[in-house]
């Protein structure tokens, strides 16, 4: 399925109402609708700030527990890509707030088995949305070979994991906003940021919907 397809089909879905909050299932008010969360679980949404891993700093939105954990799983496991809209408005928050300007958007990509067993890539559909609300191209060019979750290893054992799992199908070229869902180690991340610098791109900044603690 065309994600732009997928991406209308989703919004005539889902927007502009929600109609029941995404994490606990009650009922909305209209002022609750925009982010489709009630005033509650809301609050449970715990802001975070910019932290730097190795060379790299990535931008966070949230800490990832509670709610924001429930957003990242749902969207994942829980056949419920419609989340990726929302987090995609949650990024493009951030994306003002911190002041970052960018000449693209990119997004790190799920892996083949991750594509095959959900039928989608939440990330290039939040991706997709951030590049409508921001009017940032978007560049989908990273792709990524099969390899061993990240979730199953060990924080030591994540960097190696990566290496050489990402791929590029073009340039880039200015800067690139680079997108993930949850930050832990930074080594996604570090990995696909070398990936695009030497594709072209003079400077890639790194934007996550939320951060694991340390």
């Amino acid at each position: 399925m065309e994600i732009k397809k997928l991406l209308a089909a989703l919004k005539d879905a889902f927007f502009p109402v929600g109609i029941t909050c995404n994490a606990c299932g009650a009922e909305l008010s209209e002022s609750e609708r925009e982010f489709s969360l009630c005033r509650s679980c809301e609050e449970k949404l715990v802001k975070t700030k910019p932290a730097k891993y190795g060379e790299i700093t990535v931008y966070s939105r949230f800490h990832y527990e509670s709610v924001a954990r429930k957003y990242v799983l749902d969207y994942k496991d829980s056949d419920k890509p419609y989340i990726a809209l929302y987090m995609a408005k949650y990024l493009y928050e951030a994306y003002a707030e911190y002041g970052l300007e960018a000449d693209s958007v990119c997004y790190v990509p799920s892996s083949p088995a991750a594509l095959k067993r959900r039928g989608y890539d939440g990330m290039e559909i939040a991706a997709e949305e951030f590049s409508v609300l921001s009017g940032v191209k978007i560049e989908s060019r990273l792709f990524r070979k099969d390899g061993i979750d990240q979730t199953k290893l060990r924080a030591e054992e994540r960097a190696e994991n990566v290496k050489g799992k990402f791929l590029s199908r073009g340039g880039f070229s200015g800067t690139v906003l680079l997108l993930d869902d949850v930050v832990t180690t930074g080594a996604t991340l570090k990995e696909c940021s070398d990936v695009i610098l030497r594709h072209g791109a003079d400077k890639v900044i790194c934007l996550t919907f939320a951060k694991a603690r340390e």
